[in-house]
């Protein structure tokens, strides 16, 4: 797993090669493939994280969001 600074997964089972932002934290759970999550982001508990892409070119990744 590469972090950048401030970065904390505290409780969680990690698989893959794994990126995680400045800022950016996980409580617990499970990130069961190669993933990259951005700067800031707040991950509660019990969390499963997988294979999945979010097109970052647009406004917002928000489903709620045309």
């Amino acid at each position: 797993m590469f972090a950048e600074a401030e970065a904390r997964i505290s409780n969680a089972e990690i698989r893959g090669t794994n990126w995680i932002g400045f800022g950016s934290y996980m409580v617990s759970g499970f990130i069961r493939a190669d993933v990259e999550i951005g700067r800031y982001c707040s991950i509660g508990r019990d969390v499963t994280i997988a294979m999945g892409h979010h097109d970052i070119s647009a406004l917002s990744t928000s489903s709620w969001f045309p």
